[in-house]
């Protein structure tokens, strides 16, 4: 794998918004390509109405907010101490976008001048704010200012000092500056050993096809001239699915020393593993690596050329491509940086934003929330993900929690699911066993009745196929039999492939979902896999039992396939409604399991 090639790694689950995108796409070219009726016209009249409907509610919702007494969010309430907690300020005048949507509703457009005036407002009372608080001897460092999509700053503030901001007329809220996560994972809970397998993201390459996209691209409708951010943990701009299409980015990571060098403004590849300081671990507590790839693979699904030798494509590869760097080493960065780089699309003019990102809590009121609301009055369309935090009710956070962005959710696409009967022979006790299980995993572009054709001695793997469970056993060449439990099962795959197994069989254990049948899992096919059969406890115990009398051998007959109808809303899809006013979320759904895109090499650091 590499920068040259597509595949897939460990938590490069993404959000599906590539429908969604490729829908708003479609606004900005020739209405003569998808004809016309009077019941289009008729539906087209009562969607201007629910738009409207949905911006008046939006408008209402800032403008209550902001007439309010000045508030601090609950989360901030109790702070107390010499802490320099992290904080986003609001501030009583009507950002440039909000008073553009506003104009908006009447009808109207709001001028260069005045847009102007109403800029040099904000920087009169943000200017006010900080001698307030200099004068009542409040300890900040200032962070981003907003004058665009919203009006106020990032600022440090010392936990004392919290509640003496209210005492300033001009600020209205003060809310916590949130971390937000690529592929969005709740922190405070750990990942079960399934989760951890379904946030794997295989391979897809049939979207296109299951999509009915080759239908638009055959109108000519490709995404030519149209500006599309991708905000998430950068790029790597050397790939060749991006070559003629990436037409720039900025880094909104300030420097810390979280990273060993400083960065250009417009500097957004990806977090490099040769920025790691030594301080700092290769895997958080969260199992997540500190170098990054998922901006990179978002925007491949977007919007790769089709610059490989399997023909597969991101859905509008014609579009002009922008990356912005907001999420920083192990895919994190806090919402201010990505407030800032909102507020930078909408300044620069692009015409649509992505953002497959999330954190924080189900509310509508939160900052970014307002900032994409804006940012839509601006004309310049967000399309966000939902989250991966369903299937439970409520679930959805920020930024799907937006009114007026378009919020994504994350369906199954049809899969192709390969099954073989095992047969195994252990000859010290005349033991045989022959029936017929799925394949887990396979890999990809290659045909398993090639792959597995013949027999291979069968090696039972103690413990549960954790790296140091194959020291002193030999499995080159061989099939390795392995438990589930504890670990991911693409570790137990990739260690068995690292020992040189040309395949695995993982069984299901006690305790397992399924037990005493198979787990009943489909990671789907990557490069990065061997064939892997999915078995039963029952007869895993069974076989290994067996193989403690002597060596076994197996052999793999009769494959099939068969097709699943996909179109099904995955588990980990979070789910509406938002708070407080039950917005039902997400808007649309589309395909964003078993994805496949591109991944970075990291060439500046890496030869």
């Amino acid at each position: 794998e590499g920068g040259n090639s597509l595949g897939n790694r460990k938590f490069t689950k993404i959000f599906s918004s590539f429908l969604a995108l490729l829908m708003v796409i479609s606004l900005f070219l020739p209405a003569a390509a998808f004809g016309t009726s009077a019941q289009a016209n008729y539906e087209k009249e009562q969607n201007i109405d629910k738009e409207t409907l949905e911006l008046k509610a939006a408008i209402i919702e800032q403008l209550e907010n902001s007439d309010r007494l000045p508030r601090l969010h609950e989360e901030l309430q109790n702070k107390a101490g010499n802490e320099m907690v992290r904080v986003i300020i609001h501030l009583s005048e009507n950002p440039v976008a909000l008073e553009q949507g506003i104009e908006k509703v009447k009808g109207k457009t709001l001028t260069s001048s005045k847009a102007q005036e109403i800029r040099n407002k904000i920087n009169e009372q943000q200017g006010r704010v900080d001698r307030e608080m200099a004068l009542k001897g409040i300890t900040f460092k200032k962070g981003y200012t907003y004058d665009t999509v919203l009006n106020g700053f990032a600022a440090e503030v010392k936990a004392d000092d919290l509640e003496k901001l209210l005492e300033i007329t001009d600020i209205t809220l003060v809310e916590p500056d949130t971390i937000m996560y690529a592929a969005e994972k709740d922190p405070g809970n750990s990942s079960s050993e399934l989760e951890k397998d379904i946030e794997f993201s295989p391979m897809m390459d049939t979207s296109i096809d299951h999509l009915g996209i080759g239908a638009i691209w055959e109108e000519g409708i490709k995404g030519k001239g149209v500006k599309v951010a991708v905000l998430d943990t950068g790029i790597d701009p050397d790939h060749p699915e991006f070559q003629g299409i990436y037409k720039g980015g900025k880094n909104f990571i300030p420097h810390s020393s979280d990273y060993n060098r400083e960065r250009a403004e417009d500097d957004a590849r990806e977090t490099s593993p040769a920025e790691r300081p030594d301080h700092l671990p290769e895997i958080d507590e969260r199992g997540y690596e500190y170098w990054t790839q998922h901006g990179t693979h978002v925007a491949g699904t977007i919007a790769a050329i089709g610059a490989n030798e399997y023909g597969i494509q991101g859905i509008a590869p014609e579009i002009d491509l922008y990356a912005y760097r907001v999420l920083g080493a192990y895919g994190s960065g806090y919402t201010s940086h990505i407030i800032a780089a909102v507020e930078e699309a909408v300044n620069e003019e692009m015409d649509i934003i992505n953002l497959s990102l999330g954190g924080g809590s189900n509310t509508e009121n939160d900052s970014l929330s307002y900032a994409l609301n804006n940012a839509m009055m601006a004309d310049v369309i967000a399309v966000v993900s939902s989250g991966n935090s369903g299937p439970g009710r409520g679930t959805v956070t920020p930024p799907g929690t937006s009114r007026l962005a378009i919020t994504v959710g994350n369906t199954t696409k049809p899969e192709t699911e390969h099954s073989a009967v095992v047969n195994v022979s252990v000859p010290n006790n005349d033991y045989s066993f022959s029936e017929e299980f799925k394949f887990m995993a396979t890999t990809y572009g290659q045909d398993l009745t090639e792959q597995l054709n013949g027999e291979y001695e069968l090696v039972a793997i103690p413990g549960i196929g954790e790296v140091s469970d194959f020291e002193g056993i030999d499995v080159e060449g061989k099939v390795a039999l392995i438990s589930r439990g504890q670990i991911p099962f693409v570790d137990k795959i990739a260690n068995a492939k690292e020992n040189g197994a040309v395949a695995t069989i993982i069984h299901n254990f006690s305790g397992g979902t399924n037990e005493p049948g198979p787990a009943d899992i489909l990671l789907g096919d990557s490069f990065a896999f061997i064939p892997t059969i999915d078995m039963s406890q029952t007869a895993g115990d069974e076989i290994r039992a067996a193989l403690e009398v002597g060596p076994g051998t197996v052999t793999f007959t009769d494959f099939s396939t068969i097709e699943t109808e996909g179109d099904e809303l995955n588990d980990s899809s979070s789910r509406g409604p938002s708070n407080p006013h039950f917005n039902i979320k997400p808007d649309v759904l589309a395909p964003g399991t078993n994805v496949m895109s591109t991944i970075p090499a990291y060439t500046s650091d890496f030869s």
